[in-house]
C-alpha cells in the first residue's frame, strides 16, 4: 500500500487489466464509471470487475467495515 509524503494515510490504486498495460475484457468500474487509467480508491467506492459481475466495497479500515458486514445491497441497486 503506497505511502506519499504529503498524504497522512495510506491509499490503494486500482487499474483495469494488468500493470503490464494491457485492460481485462469486461473492465473495471468505480461508483458506477469504467475506468481507464489508475484510480486512487476513496472510502466506500463500489468496485466492479465486469458490468454485471458481483460488486466489492472499500473501506478506508476494517474496524469500520465490521460495522456493514451483514449489510446487503439488492440485486437491482444502481451504482
Amino acid at each position: 500500500m503506497p505511502k506519499a509524503k504529503h498524504d497522512l494515510h495510506p491509499y490503494y490504486l486500482l487499474r483495469d487489466g494488468v500493470f503490464a498495460g494491457n485492460p481485462s475484457r469486461n473492465g473495471t468500474w468505480v461508483n458506477g464509471d469504467r475506468i481507464t487509467e489508475i484510480t486512487k480508491l476513496k472510502h466506500q467506492d463500489i468496485i466492479t470487475f465486469g458490468r454485471d459481475y458481483p460488486k466489492a466495497v472499500f473501506w478506508e479500515s476494517e474496524s469500520e467495515a465490521e460495522q456493514y458486514k451483514n449489510e446487503t445491497f439488492p440485486s437491482d441497486y444502481e451504482y
